[in-house]
């Protein structure tokens, strides 16, 4: 009989996870890893695993051979090919296992991951006039969600909430 589906959630690995945290699942790397946990699928030395993108197989499978080392450990790492995962946005990620008999088990583990590879751009629409001996503040805001790192540079102060002060002084 088939094996089961991966009963424990994907993950996406914390060196290809470059969101705002290391388990947030939002990445901009394009050949990203993926943690496949062997618990629940009955996956023995020989059989198959194989990472799918909606369902589907990717361009270029991603699959591994389980050995006992493997089996040991209870999981396997799974890198797609970079390019792989299409343009940006939302992306499901599941896994299977096919034995050594052909039997192909069903998909399980759903892993939803965000690819974003286009930085934030930065819009400021404060204007100013510049006269002397003045302070001016521009509020910065972002194409989406930044992490705002405070900064003080000659005569100019970014504060952590995106509020850019800069003086004549």
């Amino acid at each position: 009989s088939a094996p089961s589906a991966p009963s424990t959630v994907l993950d996406l690995q914390a060196g290809s996870d470059s969101g705002s945290s290391s388990s947030d699942n939002i990445t901009s790397e394009t050949a990203p890893t993926v943690r496949v946990s062997l618990t629940g699928t009955s996956a023995a030395s020989g059989d198959t695993v194989e990472l799918l993108l909606g369902g589907a197989s990717l361009s270029n499978a991603v699959t591994a051979t389980l050995d006992s080392a493997d089996i040991t450990a209870g999981y396997v790492d799974l890198t797609v090919t970079d390019g792989d995962l299409g343009a940006d946005g939302t992306k499901a990620l599941t896994a299977r296992v096919t034995d050594v008999a052909g039997n192909v088990g069903a998909a399980g583990g759903d892993l939803s991951v965000t690819l974003d590879t286009l930085a934030p751009t930065i819009d400021q629409t404060t204007l100013y006039a510049w006269t002397e001996n003045t302070t001016a503040e521009f509020t910065l805001t972002a194409s989406e969600a930044v992490v705002w790192s405070s900064a003080t540079l000659t005569n100019a102060t970014l504060s952590a909430d995106g509020v850019l002060s800069v003086s004549s002084n």
